[in-house]
């Protein structure tokens, strides 16, 4: 018998944003992800990014896998955002990661974008793991997380999220 769940996909990520071009462009030119579509509504734009391997027409987005949702509220009531779970104890979201071939080639093309970098790879990032995840910053405790963040790279968008690397 075949699970309930069997032929689900993890689709899309929504973020929201406090520039959207700032942040296509950083996405775009960084990472290579391309708009798939744009939804503008009295109040909100939605854009969608995607790798170009999986369509970029419209009917094809909810059938792709790994499509990052940004979100711009333009109304006069809009709050600021909260963006980083290292600096804000109760955001939610700790990362959007993204895997590369190359480790070397991916650092540095953040440092051609100027793209803050906040733990390179080999770097221990134990104070900013620790912040970002909600756990103690004793490496005594947890060495198994210690150990599977060592090789990434935390780097962070315009808007503060954190994005990690992670070489495949």
């Amino acid at each position: 018998m075949a699970a309930p769940t069997q032929g689900w996909k993890f689709s899309m990520i929504g973020i929201r944003v406090a520039d959207l071009e700032r942040s296509i462009a950083f996405y775009r030119d960084v990472f290579g992800l391309e708009e798939i579509t744009r939804i503008r509504e009295d109040t909100v734009t939605i854009v969608f990014l995607g790798y170009p391997d999986g369509g970029t027409t419209p009917d094809k987005l909810f059938r792709r896998e790994g499509v990052l949702e940004l979100l711009q509220a333009h109304h006069p009531h809009a709050k600021p955002l909260l963006t980083n779970a290292g600096q804000n104890a109760q955001f939610g979201l700790i990362k959007l990661s993204i895997t590369v071939p190359n480790m070397e080639a991916a650092v540095t093309q953040l440092k051609e974008h100027k793209v803050k970098i906040i733990k390179g790879p080999g770097e221990p990032g134990i104070d900013i793991t620790a912040r970002a995840i909600g756990i103690s910053a004793d490496t005594s405790v947890n060495k198994g997380v210690w150990a599977a963040i060592a090789p990434v790279v935390f780097a962070e968008d315009p808007d503060g999220y954190l994005v990690e690397l992670i070489q495949r």
